[in-house]
């Protein structure tokens, strides 16, 4: 066994190594000439040392080092494009809660302003993590919950690649430091933004276990994965529709049709498991795993009107959302489906309030008294074209097969979607969906939207060139 030496001087004239064992070798005596000579290759050698060392250094417990690999993996932090997570290492530097900026911004307004503002709410949520250990009315596992709660969240920072600290002090050091100053994290990142609003509840609830880390079922809090998961998308297909006045247009149209909804309440016996094997599916491919996103309506208020995705994004309230649905669905469609499709808007809720970053300035009372303007997501119907199409697509493959038709086949379901410059049948719409869905290599519904083949055709419903039919079936021909 190598032993373990320890040094007792440095670069007075000699340096003597001794042996940590009772039984190890004899004290070696380096001559202060030799060190002197081998002092740039010595220097390397630790230098490179202590950089490869820095798990050895953080020595992060076993349970965190496993939260930590887990999130990576389940949010595929290691194939980011540009971007890298930051390593176990780091992360306990956090949690170690030195060097915490003070707090400047008392807002609760869940908008990071820039770099410094998420860095010193993030940082004071940490401080807070640590403070609350010493809290006597809070049990060892609540104290346990939130340290490992904030582990979860950190685990999911990533930066851009090229941005540690190391590098950019290396470029700088080379003249290039401009080349290589940008942002480490990217504040406006899903994760990054639900990261910045965990902080921000810490801070202001601080020992408060119950507020923080408690909730019901149905409540959704800053800890929820799927938010704002695909927002950008969102925000992506806006901005491009916004070019094709058609698309408002049909969106509008499609989403305030209620014959659109292809199956009967009266046969929900045979509908409804089909439903929750392709919700099962859909949840599998999209890692969606927490089953306590919504919850059912009483008895009450079980009706079609009770589906909605409720959301909170103002100052100085909780953010958060609430999913309720009613167990006999909506307009035939199945409780299951009605559930994936206010998870899809959960999927599109930018993990932000309705304010802009240089409001984070404004008093609370000025900022009460203004009319935030809406963002594109609260205005027309853009939010509810992609899950409403999904939802077609899913309703017209449940019908199929109940009545044993093709997937790709037509259905003539008597309805019609009329824009008021053009109109397209139900069934032919569905397959259109189905078709754009199978060839999309996303998940995201409104990413698969804003393809330019898609635009163009949604444009076309909407005021455009017409398109070729497809063969159908009349859905009065199959009956149950």
């Amino acid at each position: 066994m190598q032993a373990d030496l320890r040094h007792t001087g440095f670069f007075t004239g000699k340096v003597k190594a001794f042996s940590t064992e009772r039984n190890g070798p004899q004290k070696v005596v380096f001559s202060g000439r030799w060190l002197k000579k081998c002092f740039p290759f010595v220097f390397a050698s630790a230098f490179m040392f202590t950089s490869c060392s820095e798990e050895r250094k953080q020595s992060a417990p076993e349970e965190y080092k496993k939260i930590y690999t887990e999130v990576v993996d389940n949010y595929h932090l290691n194939d980011l494009e540009g971007k890298e997570p930051f390593s176990i290492g780091e992360i306990m530097d956090l949690m170690e809660a030195k060097n915490t900026p003070i707090l400047n911004d008392t807002n609760y307004n869940h908008c990071p302003e820039n770099m410094a503002n998420f860095w010193e709410i993030v940082k004071n949520g940490i401080a807070v993590t640590k403070e609350v250990q010493n809290v006597d009315s809070l049990t060892a596992a609540q104290k346990k919950e939130y340290r490992t709660t904030m582990v979860k969240m950190l685990s999911r920072l990533s930066r851009y690649k090229d941005t540690r600290p190391e590098i950019v002090q290396f470029m700088s050091r080379l003249g290039l430091a401009n080349e290589f100053n940008k942002d480490s994290v990217d504040i406006t990142d899903y994760n990054n933004l639900q990261i910045f609003l965990y902080a921000e509840k810490l801070f202001r609830y601080k020992d408060n276990h119950k507020v923080i880390l408690e909730k019901e079922r149905g409540e959704i809090d800053t800890r929820c994965e799927y938010i704002g998961r695909y927002y950008k998308d969102f925000n992506e297909l806006a901005e491009k529709a916004d070019k094709y006045p058609g698309i408002e247009r049909f969106a509008r149209a499609f989403y305030l049709n209620d014959d659109r909804f292809i199956l009967a309440k009266e046969d929900m016996s045979l509908t409804a498991p089909i439903g929750k094997r392709m919700f099962d599916d859909w949840c599998d491919k999209n890692g969606v795993k927490d089953s306590t996103v919504w919850e059912y309506a009483d008895n009450v208020y079980d009706t079609d009107d009770t589906n909605d995705m409720e959301y909170f994004t103002k100052r100085g309230v909780d953010f958060g959302a609430a999913i309720t649905v009613s167990r006999k669905g909506h307009n035939g469609s199945p409780v299951s489906l009605v559930v994936l499709h206010e998870i899809m808007h959960l999927l599109q809720l930018k993990p932000a309030s309705e304010e802009r970053p240089f409001h984070n300035k404004l008093s609370n009372e000025t900022i009460f008294n203004m009319k935030m303007p809406e963002s594109r997501y609260d205005q027309g119907y853009l939010a509810e074209l992609g899950p409403s199409l999904y939802s077609l697509m899913q309703e017209d493959l449940v019908y199929k097969e109940v009545h044993g038709i093709a997937k790709d086949k037509v259905v003539d379901y008597g309805v019609t979607i009329d824009t008021g410059v053009q109109k397209v049948e139900l069934g032919e719409l569905a397959v259109w969906v189905q078709n754009l869905v199978n060839e999309s290599k996303s998940l995201s519904m409104d990413k698969t939207l804003a393809q330019k083949k898609a635009l163009e055709y949604l444009n076309f419903l909407g005021g455009g060139n017409k398109t070729a039919n497809r063969v159908k079936t009349k859905a009065g021909e199959m009956d149950l």
